[in-house]
């Protein structure tokens, strides 16, 4: 079989990766950009996207025509992960957020294979094929505007885009190559080997189309064993780097297991939950991390964000709200009629990667109220809180932990665990200190509507439940 030159060759046929794109940034930055299912980074608010290929020895490999493609969120956070199957390994792209100076979005691939390969970086408007923000060929950008790229510009390794982002790499690009979006143009001549080797655009470093239909690919080799990082920052921000040397201080951001590290350390505060299934536990921290890097400013989620005990950010978005937003944030909805079912229509609803159409608030909402309930019964003179008030039925049996859940009587606390059918229940409140009387009333109706207590802290062996054997008495 003859050797492949890779930069030429022939990918297969296209195809759409499905799912929804995941929003990457990084909490206290501003950058935010928007990961779809192969990989694709589209900065928010521009009408362009960033995709990647790989030339391998064998051929050209594109992501989103590629069967043996597979994504994850790195610990469940906003950290994607995308490897492609390439000969002697695989091809692995992270996209990321980095905070403070520089602040922008981190996209970097890793040659884990035997070989070194070529790495494009595809600069092309949203709406064409393969483009981010979930665009198809012919579909249009979710803005409205059908997506454009006017011109691009570069000196050295800092490649200047439309004028308002910024695309730092390591070193200047081996080769490149330019065509108009839709034309299939600039991935014929990437794909046939014959892509540009002198200097960027030319004399002027730029190449422009004024009708906004601008593609660019930029061609870097990757030797075997090593990662390319680059980094998109907006141009109005101050230069991140300033004039370090781009290769070392590019190599000096945050890697994709340190962000993800610094995700689970954010959240590791207001209520949190162990739950019983790995999927819903999975979308709990997907939901949780989704609502504090992008909170929408709407009564629903300032009443999450002041359920599952996030404060400061309910703090500012009650600040962004108008009196009539305000009037609903304070009265909360009363507990669906099947608490249970509302959680398993959330949890359907949900992307394999973990993000949903309507947000991650409704998730959010039913998962709160399948655990804890202050809403119905009681009062603020003397409150009331159903734990677990809904049991779904694949959790029967099943340990179960709730931390920190804010309610008017106190934070409260409780683990369940199981003994011969009957469910254990232990918990703990902390109650405010200045309030008079007696402590609240603890309910747990799903697993035994006839227990109560006053208790701010203890354990109950609770009546036999029906769907597990054992004896009931």
């Amino acid at each position: 079989m003859a050797t492949v030159n890779p930069l030429g060759s022939l990918a297969g046929p296209a195809r759409r990766h499905a799912g929804a794109a995941v929003r990457v940034g990084a909490l206290g930055g501003t950058a935010r950009a928007d990961v779809d299912g192969s990989g694709s980074v589209g900065p928010a608010g521009a009408s362009w996207g960033l995709e990647w290929w790989v030339g391998a020895d064998d051929r050209w490999h594109i992501p989103r025509e590629e069967a043996a493609v597979r994504q994850r969120r790195v610990g469940g956070v906003p950290v994607v992960e995308t490897a492609m199957r390439v000969p002697g390994g695989d091809a692995v792209a992270r996209a990321y957020g980095v905070g403070g100076d520089p602040d922008g979005i981190v996209v970097e691939v890793e040659n884990a294979s035997a070989a070194p390969f070529a790495l494009a970086l595809v600069l092309r408007p949203a709406g064409h094929e393969g483009s981010p923000h979930g665009g198809g060929a012919g579909e249009p950008h979710p803005s409205g505007s059908g997506g454009a790229l006017s011109w691009v510009a570069a000196d050295g390794p800092r490649v200047e885009v439309d004028g308002t982002h910024r695309l730092l790499v390591p070193r200047p690009p081996m080769r490149w190559a330019t065509g108009r979006a839709g034309t299939g143009s600039c991935r014929a001549t990437v794909l046939a080997g014959e892509a540009f080797a002198d200097a960027f655009g030319g004399p002027g470093g730029r190449v422009s189309d004024p009708g906004g239909s601008l593609e660019v690919a930029l061609v870097f080799p990757v030797a075997h064993r090593t990662t390319f990082r680059s980094l998109l920052t907006t141009a109005g921000a101050e230069a991140p780097l300033g004039d370090a040397v781009p290769g070392r201080a590019l190599a000096g951001l945050a890697t994709a297991a340190e962000a993800a590290r610094g995700w689970s350390a954010l959240l590791d505060r207001g209520m949190r939950a162990t739950l019983p299934d790995d999927r819903t536990d999975e979308l709990l921290t997907a939901a949780r991390a989704a609502v504090l890097l992008d909170p929408p400013a709407d009564a629903a989620a300032m009443a999450v964000l002041e359920d599952w005990g996030l404060d400061a950010e309910a703090a500012e978005v009650w600040a962004r709200l108008g009196l009539r937003a305000r009037r609903a944030a304070r009265r909360r909805p009363p507990l669906p009629a099947a608490p249970e079912a509302a959680l398993a229509a959330a949890v359907a609803s949900a992307s394999p990667l973990a993000t949903w159409d309507a947000g991650p608030v409704p998730f959010l909402r039913a998962l709160r109220d399948v655990l804890v309930d202050d809403v119905r019964g009681g009062s603020r003179r003397e409150p009331a809180v159903a734990l677990l008030p809904a049991l779904p039925s694949a959790w029967v049996g099943a340990p179960l932990e709730v931390h920190h859940a804010p309610t008017r009587a106190g934070r409260v606390s409780y683990a369940l665990r199981w003994h011969g059918g009957h469910p254990l229940l232990m918990w703990e409140v902390d109650a405010p200190r200045q309030r008079p009387g007696p402590g609240p009333i603890l309910r747990a109706p799903a697993l035994d509507p006839g227990w109560s207590t006053r208790a701010t802290t203890g354990d109950a062996l609770l009546g036999h439940h029906p769907d597990l054997p054992g004896d009931p008495g």
